[in-house]
């Protein structure tokens, strides 16, 4: 096949985007630092695809919030100053029904995609009406007048997940429109000004640090969301054309635990004396990582344990196999115990190194445990005794804080 003159073959066929690729990728972008953490576009539009039913909540609780807030603010007007009531009414009621308009757009499935942008407009609309209000109010209420501005950007900035930039041109707007007013249309003069100035503006200046920073965990949230997504899909198909002894465990993808057992046994009857050993190996915290997520993605991430380790046995007797509900066999036929506590190490450092999220855990990822025993340390070598002896070595492993790989010592 012959190329356009002048234009590079590979540019126009560029390589598929393989799983492998995107978990590069992916694992590349979670090990920036977070004030670094910027998505390409092909990243972007999913993740704020992922946060439209976090911004529509956050919309009605606006709304719910703010509509009693008015009417609660209009009633002390009543009590107070009923003239500065009949001058703001109408102002006051523009609010209120800016924000039943903002309640109707976050139930209209045409409008919630557009929420990210509405939102930040109408906290625009509504600090510019607060600013008009502050021209009536008495001068003892015109600095508390200006600061109930604060209330808006506050929930802008913890609570509605729009972008950063959005939140950025509303704060320097609001920022704006109150240094403009305090200084032309209020009677804050000297002192005053200045520390009602001030508290605004830091105010301000630590809503947005606080926005910038939520903004970035929730990207970080989300490629790890993804990365899991990713193992969850490399999951193996067990062969139905085996036998059932040696048909791979339908969850894991690895050797049953029937055939574990099996070849075990069959090793030490034809081998005097036998030279092989075990690993067996376990998540750490499973029983967290099953109360944060649940028993599936647990599953998932033992099973994408499994692929690493099938990937690193080399042997041609060496196989991984299911131990227990929550528990890996790493068998070296031929191998020692230097040989298995060396491979038990690279696994949990490479296990550990995926990234793998897990927020139960003190670390944030998924971690190993490991326990490793050989025949040649056992005074009497059977298949019975060699998975006792890997069992608590990493019974030991796990009581030492976990992410630890330890031997068997015999008593």
């Amino acid at each position: 096949m012959t190329s356009l003159p002048g234009k590079d073959p590979v540019q126009q066929h560029p390589p598929p985007d393989t799983p492998v690729a995107q978990l590069d990728r992916l694992t590349a972008l979670l090990h920036r630092p977070i004030w670094l953490l910027r998505f390409p576009a092909a990243l972007e539009q999913p993740f704020w695809r992922r946060q439209q039913p976090a911004q529509v909540l956050a919309a009605r609780i606006g709304v719910l919030v703010g509509i009693p807030l008015y009417l609660i603010t209009t009633l002390i007007e009543w009590r107070t100053d009923p003239a500065l009531l009949r001058l703001t009414l109408p102002t006051r009621a523009l609010a209120i029904g800016l924000l039943l308009l903002v309640g109707v757009a976050a139930s209209c499935a045409m409008t919630r995609r557009h929420l990210a942008w509405i939102v930040p407009l109408a906290i625009l609309l509504l600090n510019s009406l607060q600013l008009y209000i502050c021209r009536f109010s008495a001068p003892a209420y015109q600095a508390m007048t200006l600061l109930w501005m604060l209330l808006p950007l506050t929930f802008m900035s913890t609570v509605s997940r729009v972008p950063f930039r959005c939140a950025l041109w509303v704060g320097l707007c609001t920022a704006g429109g109150f240094l403009l007013c305090s200084a032309r249309f209020s009677s804050l003069s000297g002192i005053q000004l200045y520390h009602t100035g001030f508290f605004f503006l830091s105010f301000i200046l630590i809503l947005l640090l606080s926005h910038f920073f939520n903004e970035r965990l929730q990207r970080q949230r989300f490629l790890q969301a993804s990365l899991l997504n990713l193992h969850r899909r490399g999951l193996h198909r067990p062969d139905p054309g085996q036998p059932e002894v040696l048909q791979p465990d339908r969850e894991l993808g690895v050797v049953s635990r029937a055939a574990l057992d099996q070849r075990l046994r069959k090793h030490f009857a034809y081998h005097h004396p036998p030279r092989i050993a075990v690993v067996i190996c376990t998540l750490d915290h499973f029983d967290t990582l099953v109360a944060t997520y649940s028993e599936h993605e647990a599953l998932f991430c033992l099973a994408t344990v499994a692929r690493t380790a099938q990937r690193m046995v080399a042997g041609s007797g060496d196989f991984v196999a299911r131990r227990g509900d929550r528990s890996l066999a790493l068998v070296l036929e031929g191998g020692n115990g230097f040989d298995a506590l060396h491979l038990a190490e690279r696994l949990r450092r490479q296990v550990e190194a995926m990234g793998i999220p897990h927020f139960g855990s003190p670390s944030q990822v998924i971690t190993l445990s490991g326990g490793v025993a050989a025949s040649e340390h056992l005074r009497e070598p059977s298949a019975d005794t060699l998975l006792q002896a890997a069992d608590q070595a990493l019974s030991r492993a796990l009581a030492a804080g976990g992410n630890r790989s330890e031997a068997w010592r015999s008593a």
